[in-house]
């Protein structure tokens, strides 16, 4: 359905009728009605384009925007639908029939694209959320990424606050949640920003105005290397700096 699942955990109905005047002004931007192209001068002029709205908007501003969740526009990118969808259902009764037995939960919803190559990024919501708090008894301040920290976003509909929420509704648990990000393209600054913005919206083109065979394969191993990057140093790495922060949580729910 086109639907970006990490934007369609929704807890009021109300966020399917949202203001999208932003993203409506990028539309057609993200999301190009010809022909998917891979070439030296559509890069090009991806490249010049994106400059071009950084400087009409900011780059924070785009940022916003654009990774926040949109539902107006059901072939678009970040689409998170116009009703929840059967997988979210699913994928929280599961969730909650896991979780009743225990009385101290780490929830870690693990993600790969955002962030410097190579590093882990720890990812919350606003830091004044009881959430947040919890966090930092596990870790130290610098070490996680508040959504209202400058040059940091917040989403709609992320399966990480559906959790933390609803679950307390119907378990008896300290539930402490955090997005583990694994960076691939630098995207904290503009140039990894632009050219993973390139490939999400190539990706999302293909799919409804398909490439020639050839340029459509191409188009695809972009699109995984961009969340599964092939380059044995970057996994290794991201292992490393997993157990390092699981030896964390693990000390943690020893102590309680």
């Amino acid at each position: 359905n086109n639907i970006d699942l990490n934007r369609n955990f929704v807890l009021m109905r109300s966020v399917f009728q949202p203001n999208d005047e932003k993203y409506e002004k990028l539309n057609s931007f993200l999301n190009p009605d010809s022909q998917a192209e891979l070439n030296y001068f559509s890069r090009f002029t991806f490249l010049i384009k994106s400059v071009f709205k950084i400087v009409q908007y900011s780059l924070e501003s785009l940022r916003t925007a654009i990774l926040k969740g949109q539902y107006t526009f059901p072939k678009g990118i970040f689409y998170g639908g116009d009703k929840v969808q059967i997988q979210s259902v699913l994928i929280a009764d599961l969730i909650q029939t896991f979780m009743k037995p225990y009385k101290n939960i780490i929830l870690l919803d693990l993600h790969t694209g955002y962030g410097e190559r190579a590093k882990l990024h720890l990812l919350a919501g606003a830091s004044t959320e009881k959430n947040s708090a919890n966090l930092l008894k596990i870790f130290s301040k610098d070490e996680i990424d508040f959504a209202d920290k400058q040059k940091f976003y917040g989403v709609d509909g992320d399966l990480l606050t559906y959790f933390a929420d609803k679950i307390k509704l119907n378990v008896d648990a300290e539930i402490t949640g955090v997005v583990f990000e694994y960076g691939t393209l630098d995207t904290q600054k503009t140039l990894g920003s632009i050219e993973s913005l390139r490939r999400i919206v190539l990706e999302n083109q293909n799919f409804h105005h398909p490439a020639s065979t050839e340029t459509g394969k191409e188009i695809k191993s972009l699109y995984r290397e961009m969340f599964y990057p092939s380059d044995e140093v970057w996994r290794a790495a991201v292992l490393q700096n997993t157990t390092d922060k699981m030896q964390k949580i693990f000390k943690h729910l020893e102590e309680k």
